[in-house]
């Protein structure tokens, strides 16, 4: 199966199918060998092992568009920058008295 990653914690990756199942999967130790971690955004092929427990393993990332480092995430389409107006002009302001 493919699917999306979600969530990533402790090891376990949350990957959606892409319908209406999100399955905790781990990701399988070649790609630690490899040097490669998964990361939130990353589309991947998945076995489910439980369908009941909705669990499963990594066999494959897919490739990526982009990657961010901080945060860690991947296939990123837009971002919002939001800035705090009203501190930059507190410091304007006492820079004119």
């Amino acid at each position: 199966m493919t699917g999306k990653i979600i969530k990533g914690i402790a090891g376990f990756y949350y990957i959606h199918d892409g319908v209406d199942k999100v399955y905790a999967c781990k990701a399988k130790g070649i790609f630690r060998n490899r040097g490669i971690k998964p990361v939130v955004g990353d589309n991947v092929e998945f076995t489910v092992l439980d369908e009941e427990a909705l669990e499963g393993n990594i066999d494959e990332i897919l490739p990526r568009k982009n990657v961010l480092v901080r945060p860690a995430s991947a296939n990123i389409d837009q971002a919002l920058v939001v800035f705090a107006v009203i501190r930059i002009l507190i410091f304007w302001t006492a820079s004119l008295l």
